[in-house]
């Protein structure tokens, strides 16, 4: 009942408990096994016995527990390595699989572009207006205004929710300085907003230059002079 309430299969053997390492000791662990992994770098298959115990080690740590150790850059480039080396042993698993969940060694099996190409993404057919550099999943997109590309509709999408954000943007300004009394969307009219629409009645309300009030000058109050 216990194993069933765990989320574990009934008939897969209990993993054996681990013993965690201190702190300090957790520290000087690591730094062992990577000493070890830059000593192996040019023998594959040395390299690839050292990933495994390195996955290992940080499978058994809860990074709330060591935040140090898991915040290090040197930490997230031996996941990136890991992650790389996963990839390859289950060339199977879908892109967004997550290993490790809840370890130090936790990670996510990234998107590529044969995956891409195995998808079910439609493509479209488009042209941009400027330069536009997109990333999706990883992937990365660069476009250039006057010609017409066919790509996969997930980076079309990013350029199309951007400009969608920057013209709301526009609306927003607007309506805020009284230059126009409707949005699109009306979830982008905060107090904030309202406050500033009606200090507009007093004066007109300038971007980054405050409420501006022809008798008395920028901000509201007396001018001061040099």
């Amino acid at each position: 009942m216990k194993r069933r309430q765990a989320g574990l299969p009934e008939d897969e053997p209990a993993p054996a408990p681990v013993a965690v390492p201190a702190k300090d000791e957790a520290a000087d662990e690591f730094k062992e096994l990577a000493a070890r992994l830059y000593k192996v770098a040019d023998d594959r298959e040395q390299r690839v016995k050292v990933l495994d115990e390195l996955e290992g080690f940080l499978a058994k740590l809860n990074p709330k527990d060591y935040p140090e150790l898991a915040q290090s850059e040197t930490v997230m480039r031996f996941i990136d390595l890991i992650a790389e080396r996963k990839a390859e042993q289950n060339k199977d698993d879908p892109p967004g699989t997550i290993y490790g969940r809840g370890t130090m060694a936790e990670h996510k099996k990234a998107w590529t572009e044969l995956d891409l190409r195995k998808s079910d993404i439609a493509k479209v057919e488009f042209e941009v207006n400027e330069n536009e550099s997109v990333i999706w999943q990883g992937l990365r997109r660069d476009y250039e205004p006057g010609i017409t590309y066919t790509d996969y509709r997930c980076f079309v999408d990013l350029i199309r929710e951007k400009n969608r954000n920057l013209r709301l943007a526009v609306e927003h300004t607007e309506y805020m300085f009284k230059q126009r009394n409707t949005l699109t969307d009306r979830g982008m009219a905060t107090l904030g907003s309202a406050r500033v629409r009606g200090s507009a009645d007093r004066g007109s309300f300038r971007p980054a230059a405050g409420l501006f009030e022809p008798e008395y000058g920028a901000g509201g109050g007396d001018e001061e002079t040099a």
